[in-house]
C-alpha cells in the first residue's frame, strides 16, 4: 500500500507519482456544490476523468477503467483515525488519504 502525498490541497491542485516506473499525473477539482472531489488521472496507458471521490470504494474500477492501471487501484481511505469526519474539502489529505493498493493488497483487505 502506497499513500499519495498530497502537498498542495486547495479548490484545485495537479499531483504527480511515480507508481513502478509510470508516472501518473492527477488532477483535483473540489465541487462546492457537490460537496465532493473529482479527479482526472493520466498516464502513458490513457487517462480517466471526472472521477467522484468516495472513500473506501475503489476509484478506477468503479468506472469500468481499470485497465488502464491493471496492477492496482486507488483508494480513498481513513489515516488510522478511529471517528473519521464525512470526506469533504477540509478531512481530504487529514482524516482521508488516497492510497494505491496492488490487486493482492485489495484481495486481501476485501475491497
Amino acid at each position: 500500500m502506497l499513500k499519495i502525498p498530497l502537498s498542495n490541497k486547495k479548490a484545485y491542485f495537479v499531483q504527480k507519482v511515480n507508481l513502478n516506473g509510470s508516472n501518473i499525473s492527477m488532477r483535483f477539482l473540489w465541487n462546492e456544490y457537490d460537496g465532493h472531489f473529482f479527479a482526472d488521472f493520466e498516464c502513458v496507458k490513457g487517462s480517466v476523468a471526472g472521477i467522484r471521490l468516495i472513500e473506501n470504494t475503489r476509484l478506477l474500477r468503479s468506472l469500468g477503467v481499470s485497465s488502464i492501471f491493471s496492477d492496482g487501484d486507488f483508494l480513498i481511505l481513513s489515516n488510522e483515525y478511529l471517528e473519521c469526519p464525512p470526506l469533504g474539502f477540509e478531512s481530504f489529505g487529514k482524516e482521508w488519504g488516497l492510497y494505491y493498493l496492488t490487486n493482492a493488497e485489495i484481495e486481501k483487505a476485501g475491497f
